[in-house]
């Protein structure tokens, strides 16, 4: 079992530089910020193609013009992008890129909207996110052999520490059967009796 703990402990150090940015990036989710790989340059310079930004889900009256906005782009590309709101219509958002000179040619429904963009992006980072996505069967087994390798060194030290309480008592037994008997000394009323008689 330990050759084996050893041989996944060789085996999780790569996992671990190559998944765990993926997980500390994620952990945004827990308060409900999503990360979102750019694959597209009409942000740019704002925002780059291959960075990471980060967006939550929120109501249509929270969205006011500068905004940043997440939707799914299903006239034209059939993607998702995020433009910047520049006009509120009774229909939904007149929108545009950053890197663009001219505003988008649709408006953007309300049902469309995924989320909104906060302004924090992590550069180059794209790419690896979209190379986890894409081959998340790296990211499940990183995970099993975490667990995995987690529940080994719980057996182990269990099992040592049982092999120890053994060894302790099986040395406290042959000390006991080693040990010499103490001599007993005679009581009083007994050596006064021998000198009695002895006199």
């Amino acid at each position: 079992m330990k050759l084996f703990r050893d041989m996944l402990k060789l085996l999780n150090i790569p996992l671990i530089i190559l998944v765990l940015p993926y997980i500390l990036i994620h952990l945004s989710l827990f308060w409900e910020y999503i990360p979102f790989e750019v694959t597209f340059e009409s942000m740019s310079p704002t925002y780059k193609k291959d960075e990471v930004v980060f967006y939550t889900q929120v109501a249509s009256t929270d969205i006011k013009v500068n905004d940043l906005i997440l939707y799914d782009d299903t006239e034209y590309e059939n993607t998702r992008l995020f433009h910047r709101v520049v006009e509120l219509v009774d229909e939904g958002y007149v929108t545009k890129g950053d890197g663009n000179l001219d505003k988008d040619n649709y408006i953007v429904k309300y049902a469309d909207v995924v989320g909104k963009v906060y302004d924090t992006h992590i550069p180059l980072l794209g790419l690896y996110v979209k190379f986890i996505n894409d081959n998340s069967i790296i990211l499940y087994a990183s995970v099993a052999s975490w667990i995995l390798f987690f529940f080994l060194n719980v057996f182990v030290i269990i099992g040592d520490k049982r092999k120890d309480k053994r060894e302790r008592l099986a040395a406290a037994q042959t000390a006991q059967q080693v040990a010499p008997t103490p001599a007993v000394e005679p009581k009083k009323e007994e050596v006064k009796e021998e000198v009695k008689n002895a006199s």
